[in-house]
């Protein structure tokens, strides 16, 4: 099992462009897998988070299958948003 979690895709330091740091970052955690292995994402960052979070159903963010017949599902389960609480706290 990898997880991968804190908003990955955008906070990772490389010196090589995002898109390509990305990319490798995901090879890596699919070749730490073992066969019928799991990898868990949590990424939570979103401009709208009340378009998101503010729904008690789950939400299929992505379901897919690549070329090799890797299955991959992003679900957002039992979510909450609350307009009161701040994003980033003040420091």
């Amino acid at each position: 099992m990898v997880v991968i979690a804190a908003n990955f895709l955008f906070n990772i330091v490389s010196d090589c462009e995002y898109q390509t740091s990305q990319q490798i970052l995901i090879e890596k955690a699919a070749e730490a897998l073992h066969p019928g292995g799991y990898l868990f994402i949590d990424y939570g960052y979103t401009l709208r988070p009340e378009e998101w979070f503010e729904s008690p159903d789950d939400r299929v963010i992505f379901e897919r299958t690549d070329s090799l017949g890797t299955v991959g599902k992003m679900i957002l389960e039992d979510n909450t948003f609350d307009r009161n609480l701040p994003v980033s706290p003040k420091i």
